[in-house]
């Protein structure tokens, strides 16, 4: 059976289109982006009332509790960190005030970066956003990443400060290669109990369905 060159072409357009289908059902199912990174900002201030507020200058987030021990930054606190670092990952704690322990922070933590002082016209907070964000931007390996921001006390409005934390830090991740998936997660009160927190999640690159509930994607995951 011979076949004219219109059919030959046709039938390859079909093998073209078949692939194209298979490949973006692929990345329904299981995310373009294979390596995973991760930022989590300590904000003890973030209540149900400024996540909505929020939403409207930031939409995207996604506002879920999740169980969390005693302490700062959990349920991404030391032992995730060393647990991570285990696997592979890149670590990080950034904090704009001073560590309560800062010997066990080094120890869970590769690196640990307290009260930077560059760029000295900025505040404090900012002078630690900067950190993060330039960091976020370097990440552009396949080599995973948890890094921590604790920016202290943010005064004032805060839906606004949030606001300006948030947009420098998506920026930065929507900046990564198509090989990354990358998420900032706003760490905020407290319920009744103490045993669980109000999460802030915001998401970057192609993650199809790897988005779990309680953030189990993020913390029970193997890296």
């Amino acid at each position: 059976m011979k076949f004219r060159l219109p059919h030959i072409l046709a039938l390859m357009g079909l093998i073209l289109a078949a692939g194209v289908l298979s490949v973006r059902h692929l990345e329904h199912d299981v995310g373009a982006s294979t390596v995973p990174g991760v930022v989590v900002v300590e904000v003890p201030g973030l209540d149900a009332r400024v996540a909505d507020a929020l939403a409207a200058r930031v939409p995207g987030g996604r506002p879920e509790w999740v169980p969390a021990a005693p302490g700062v930054l959990q349920p991404f606190g030391v032992e995730l960190a060393g647990r991570r670092a285990r696997e592979g990952a890149a670590t990080l704690l950034v904090s704009a005030p001073a560590l309560a322990d800062p010997g066990a922070e080094r120890r869970g933590w590769r690196v640990v970066i307290e009260r930077p002082g560059q760029p000295p016209e900025l505040p404090a907070a900012g002078r630690a956003l900067r950190v993060v964000e330039d960091f976020v931007r370097q990440q552009g390996g396949v080599r995973a990443f948890l890094v921590a921001l604790d920016p202290g006390p943010l005064a004032g409005d805060l839906p606004r400060e949030l606001a300006a934390l948030l947009e420098p830090l998506l920026s930065a991740a929507d900046a990564l290669p198509r090989i990354r998936r990358t998420s900032v997660v706003l760490l905020g009160e407290r319920d009744a109990t103490g045993e669980r927190r109000l999460a802030l999640r915001f998401d970057r690159g192609r993650w199809g369905l790897r988005s779990a509930p309680a953030l189990d994607d993020l913390l029970q995951e193997a890296w």
